[in-house]
This record gives structure tokens, sequence and C-alpha cells, in this order.
């Protein structure tokens, strides 16, 4: 099953199907990483407006275990809709400093039938709607003065690979975009990557700079034959242990003697 990704702060990801007939639709960050952004607003609007098509809910505020519910939503279309308005606007006045965790979904149990609406870690929600049902939120954000373009179709979103740089060395990295941030992206030449020798001569650098570490804080916690450091001296070890299994495997030796050795030292209990 494919993860869903989206990118920026309002970044989300889950591995629920959106269901038969069903696309997830998600929110686009060039309107949600906006400080100034209405978040308050488009949460509500969101909700209330996608539970109409929903059957049950699951609500908790973040830190207040006293407002969690699992309820049944009302029969009819709009009554559903005007509840979660009126609860969402609720319990955003007596916990505006909070976050609304939300499922809203089909079914009699969460896991029943799909998850219109997850806000498991807070807004803004991860929705999975039919066409139908996507052009109905839509028009609900228009009257609101929201974007009608607040949330896209999973469909749309782009990928490419990049250079991203990453503790000090360039990586490649699959970048996802929204329709906005693709539309607004500039042109970007083909990206180039270090040679493999190079980082690998760089890793090995470095592992013989940490090893001269190790092996210098051992000398100093030896040199008062101290026996309340054995403990430590025991992790430094294990570390050095480590650090030359890495070394051999980055040559292209093998390090198996090594590895028999660090398996003995654990069942031993030398760490």
């Amino acid at each position: 099953m494919d993860v869903v990704r989206v990118s920026g702060r309002s970044g989300r990801q889950t591995h629920r199907p959106a269901g038969s007939g069903r696309e997830h639709y998600l929110p686009e960050p060039v309107y949600f990483d906006r400080d100034d952004f209405p978040m308050a607003l488009a949460e509500e609007v969101t909700l209330a407006s996608v539970a109409r098509f929903a059957e049950r809910y699951e609500l908790v505020v973040f830190n207040h275990p006293d407002t969690r519910r699992d309820e049944a939503l009302p029969a009819h279309f709009d009554d559903r809709t005007q509840y979660i308005q009126d609860t969402v606007e609720d319990l955003h006045q007596r916990y505006p400093s909070d976050v609304l965790c939300i499922y809203l979904y089909k079914g009699a149990k969460l896991d029943d039938g799909p998850v219109l609406a997850d806000q498991h870690e807070g807004p803004p929600a991860l929705l999975a709607l039919t066409v139908d049902e996507a052009a109905l939120v839509r028009e609900a954000w228009v009257r609101s003065g929201l974007p009608s373009d607040l949330y896209y179709p999973l469909h749309l979103q782009r990928q490419r690979e990049e250079a991203v740089v990453r503790f000090g060395t360039t990586v490649r990295e699959t970048v996802v975009y929204s329709p906005r941030q693709w539309l607004a992206m500039e042109p970007a030449p083909s990206p180039s990557f270090p040679d493999e020798n190079d980082r690998r001569n760089r890793f090995l650098s470095a592992c013989a700079e940490f090893r001269r570490a190790v092996f210098a804080r051992i000398s100093e916690l030896t040199e008062q034959h101290s026996t309340d450091k054995t403990g430590e001296l025991l992790d430094l070890a294990g570390i050095n242990l480590d650090i030359a299994i890495l070394e051999l495997e980055e040559n292209g030796l093998s390090a198996d003697h090594l590895r028999a050795a660090r398996l003995r030292r654990f069942a031993t209990g030398g760490g």
C-alpha cells in the first residue's frame, strides 16, 4: 500500500486506504503553511462539511483526556454538519491553545469503513472523499471565504528526485509537491552528487578520528585504575569494536570475526 505523503509544515502520512470510489485529498501547504492562515476556520468548515457524509466520530483534545468522545452522528445530513460545527467551535473556545484530534468515518467502528477525515495528529485533516463529496466540500470552503483548492486530490501530487543536503553530505531524495508548489517552483539544474569513493573516504576518515577520541577517553579513564568506570570502559570498547567492523566493511573486507567477538560480548554481558 502506498504511503500518502504531504510536504511542508502541514505534512501528513497514512497507510490507511481511501476506500472504494474514494481518493485522498491533501492539504495545500501553500495555504496551510502561512503564518497568517485562518487555521481554526479552515478546520471548522472542513470537518463540518465532511461530517455530512460520515456516520460516527471519535475525538479528543490533546492533553485533555476528559474530552474524549466516540459517538454516532445524527441521522440527518444537515444535522451532522451542524453538530460537528458546534462541537469544534465549542472546543476551540474552551481549549484555544490545544490540538483537536478527530476521526470522521463510516461504519460501526473505526476500522469497519472508510475514514473520511483523519486528524489524529491535529489539523489539518487528511480527507478521503468521492468526487461528488469533494465538490460539496469545496463549495463550503468558498462560502466561508476559503480557497476552492484548499485541498487537492492525491493524483495531482508531483514528485521529483532532488539533491538534498543531510548532515554535511548531498543525497538523493524524492521530494513531493502540491499543485501550487509545483507551479511556483523554479526550474532546477540536474542534481549532482559526490563521488561514492569520496563519500566512503570521508566516512573512513571520520571513523578513524572518532576511534582516536575513544582511545583517548579510555586512557583518561584508566589512568587512576578506577573500578567504578568499568561500565563506561566496556561501552567504549564496544563502540571501538563497532567502528572497526564498519571500517572493514567499507573497505570490502570481512568483519565476521569481529561480529562473532561482539556477539560473545553481548552473551557474557559485556555490552
